[in-house]
């Protein structure tokens, strides 16, 4: 059967590259054989420049109009990209306590395994050398993932999905998958949708990346001063989770008061999902 979307680029060639991405991060990350200390550090690092590689020659295979997607964004695009991270980073405090606060009573070993075991974000080498790693880590986090996950989910598998089902539909469809590759469900989720709705209207990719960069840097930042402040001797526990609830809580009011105050100056975000697409 013919395709029939605009879009010169079928998602699952989308797929196939990260998944062969995958498969070569495994096996290069196995015959580097890297010492322990380096492992968490580089493994963000070497998968984002491997998957960000076949995309771009998957890009250039198909002649994608990427750099008619990289316009400049005004300053005021800059302004509101910055505040709609830190109502993401707040939104997704909150969603985390949702989320993971009720379920730590009934599954508290899979919350711990979720919340406390996960990979480490920062790294606390008080014996030795912690710079390199918190390098490498800051860029994967904070540089690259930002890039390879706008280009693919707010770029590639939008336009494509906004050809078969509509803006909206592609929206929903990016950000649950989106979501689905995140320990933050629901706060990633709201993140994926307000990245869409930030792509139409600005009509610059340029200004999701950079939404998500300083979203990143903030859960970056956050992380480093908590593993500063820590003591070694007494670990983070899932009793000091759940007893920090006033913290969902704190965030949760500031964020639902926040989105209504933008909703409320700003009523064309509530409808900006059903417009066309850039480069439509």
């Amino acid at each position: 059967m013919e395709d029939d979307c605009a879009f010169p680029l079928k998602s699952r060639y989308v797929f196939l590259a990260l998944l062969f991405a995958s498969i070569i991060f495994v096996i290069l990350s196995a015959s580097l054989n890297l010492h322990l200390y380096w492992q968490g550090a580089a493994d963000g690092m070497l998968f984002y420049l491997v998957a960000g590689m076949l995309l771009a020659a998957l890009i250039v295979w198909r002649s994608i109009p990427l750099m008619a997607a990289m316009q400049d964004p005004s300053w005021t695009d800059y302004i509101a990209g910055f505040k709609l991270s830190l109502f993401s980073v707040l939104f997704s405090i909150a969603a985390v306590y949702v989320f993971y606060y009720p379920l730590s009573f009934w599954l508290p070993d899979w919350v711990s395994n979720q919340l406390l075991e996960g990979p480490d974000i920062t790294y606390d080498y008080r014996d030795g050398d912690s710079f390199v790693p918190n390098t490498l880590s800051f860029a994967a986090i904070v540089v690259l993932a930002p890039i390879v996950e706008e280009i693919v989910f707010r770029f590639l598998l939008l336009h494509r999905w906004a050809d078969k089902w509509g803006g909206l539909g592609a929206a929903i469809g990016s950000s649950v998958l989106f979501a689905g590759l995140h320990t933050d469900v629901i706060g990633s989720l709201m993140f994926g949708l307000c990245m869409c709705a930030l792509y139409i209207k600005t009509g610059t990719l340029f200004a999701p990346i950079f939404c998500h960069m300083c979203n990143n840097l903030l859960a970056w930042l956050y992380s480093y001063g908590a593993m500063v402040l820590s003591d070694l001797d007494q670990p983070y526990t899932l009793q000091d989770f759940q007893s920090e609830w006033y913290i969902g809580v704190t965030c949760g009011v500031i964020a639902l008061a926040w989105a209504y105050r933008f909703l409320s100056q700003q009523p064309a975000y509530t409808s900006i999902l059903s417009e066309q697409l850039p480069m439509r």
